[in-house]
């Protein structure tokens, strides 16, 4: 299945505006900055899909050959992969779809620090099936209900399902990544990044 990067086109670029692209919020990556990749991958049923990311050009060779490597391997499977305009930019509506995605232009969850999404260093996969976990609570709220380490571990043959021993976890660590779920303080089964954030 066809793969590429390329710089975002107008009509990406229009689409983002006032959605995942904020000119008022400082610090994100510009369209400059952009690279816009398809990528092939297998859904929950195993058919072979095309969706679309966006991510830092520093990072747009790693982040296909990943994506790619999964797709060739059957190791991993994604339910869906569109970028986060489809969601108006709204990260809940994009998590509770189970959507990968990656840039954002948006300040980190809980907090005032820009999020990495928005340097386009990060991207979150499945987050449905993969919730960010904090204090018993889970975000999306429809996330899967696993919440230790140990649970997951024991699910891990779930499809799109994100643990130490996934594929995908092993292709992302191997380009220098790191995953969310390694977090002390909270668990981030969703989230890669090329940060460490």
């Amino acid at each position: 299945m066809a793969t590429s990067i390329s710089p975002l086109p107008d009509s990406v670029w229009e689409a983002m505006q006032g959605k995942s692209y904020n000119p008022e919020i400082k610090g994100c990556a510009g369209r400059e900055e952009l690279r816009l990749l398809i990528l092939p991958y297998r859904d929950y049923e195993g058919r072979s899909r095309q969706g679309r990311l966006i991510v830092h050009r520093s990072v747009a060779e790693a982040v296909q050959e990943i994506f790619v490597q999964l797709y060739q391997d059957r190791s991993f499977a994604i339910e869906k992969m569109e970028l986060i305009d489809a969601h108006d930019g709204d990260d809940d509506a994009s998590m509770a779809a189970n959507n990968t995605s990656g840039y954002n232009c948006r300040q980190a969850s809980g907090s005032s620090r820009l999020s990495s999404h928005a340097t386009g260093l990060a991207i979150d996969v499945n987050p449905r099936t993969n919730p960010f976990v904090r204090k018993g609570k889970t975000s999306p709220p429809a996330g899967e209900d696993l919440d230790t380490p140990e649970e997951r571990e024991a699910a891990h043959a779930a499809p799109g399902l994100i643990t130490a021993r996934s594929a995908i976890t092993k292709a992302f660590e191997a380009k220098g990544w790191s995953w969310g779920g390694n977090w002390k303080s909270s668990k981030d089964y969703q989230h890669f990044s090329a940060d460490g954030h």
